[in-house]
């Protein structure tokens, strides 16, 4: 069922805080592309905690995030998302 996106909701990095957060990667700037084809770039600061991304209204059945950059840690070999939310 199509629904009408206006924000989502990241959870930047590993879930775990600390040494497992600054050993791997963090999304640093990526592209939602939607169902209709239609995308947009979104922007993320390196903080462990819910970050409200406002995107233009977009009706959509799929969201499909492509990363962009990366903030790198230590080990720099994966990159994590703990959470992506409408």
């Amino acid at each position: 069922v199509p629904q009408t996106l206006q924000k989502i909701t990241v959870v930047n990095g590993c879930r775990r805080l600390g040494e497992k957060y600054i050993l791997n990667n963090r999304v640093k700037s990526a592209k939602l592309t939607f169902s209709n084809g239609s995308t947009q770039d979104i922007k993320l600061k390196d903080v462990h905690k819910p970050q409200v991304i406002k995107i233009r209204p977009v009706r959509t059945r799929s969201v499909q995030l492509t990363i962009q950059s990366v903030y790198r840690g230590k080990l720099g070999h994966t990159t994590c998302i703990t959470e992506l939310a409408p």
